[in-house]
């Protein structure tokens, strides 16, 4: 749970990046993570879509590969859709970026820069997914779209 982001957060993103670029947004879940989709859709005035259930990796590759960007914390799908060339801005909290940061470009990794983090120990209040502001993630998410399209023509 430290790794997650909060979903007013993700709703507060999803509606800058509507709102400002009229984008159409994909809110894609994992197995217990449906609530939270339908969470954020709840708290977003864009309604981003709550994608269908994917069956297995391979997907979930293929749904973020028709993509053109993933906004997304430290987790096995950040990494997929690296892997398949789908930009990603990637929200960190306690683990280090040096070591589970995307591996693949392009990508923007965004991190607090409480003195606590990385941490090894067990939290009760992640202090530094707080800490990143849903301002932060669009500008970034912005900069990287850009940067990507401009790279693609």
């Amino acid at each position: 749970r430290l790794k997650q982001w909060f979903p007013q957060q993700f709703a507060a993103v999803c509606d800058m990046l509507s709102d400002a670029l009229g984008a159409s947004i994909i809110l894609t879940w994992g197995p217990g993570e449906r609530e939270q989709a339908e969470e954020i859709r709840a708290l977003s005035r864009s309604k981003p879509e709550v994608a269908l259930k994917t069956d297995n990796l391979l997907e979930l590759a293929a749904l973020l590969q028709m993509c053109d960007l993933m906004i997304s914390v430290d987790c096995g799908p950040m990494h997929i859709a690296s892997l398949v060339g789908t930009p990603v801005t990637a929200i960190f909290g306690p683990t280090d970026t040096r070591i589970n940061a995307p591996h693949w470009k392009p990508n923007r990794v965004l991190s607090s820069h409480l003195a606590c983090r990385p941490c090894d120990e067990i939290c009760s209040y992640a202090k530094c997914m707080e800490a990143i502001t849903p301002e932060q993630v669009f500008h970034a998410a912005q900069e990287l779209l850009q940067e990507f399209l401009k790279d693609q023509d």
